[in-house]
């Protein structure tokens, strides 16, 4: 969650409903998008 929180901005409430499944699929967009802004952690 803290990936989607970083890239996206947004707050816990709005991943508080989410699917095991639907959190999964944006926690790899949100690896993908930070990324491209070069997050030393995800090299």
């Amino acid at each position: 969650m803290a990936n989607i929180a970083a890239a996206f901005y947004w707050p816990p409430s709005v991943m508080r409903d989410m699917s095991l499944e639907e959190l999964m699929s944006w926690h790899e967009r949100a690896v993908e998008t930070l990324k491209h802004r070069s997050c030393p952690w995800l090299k």
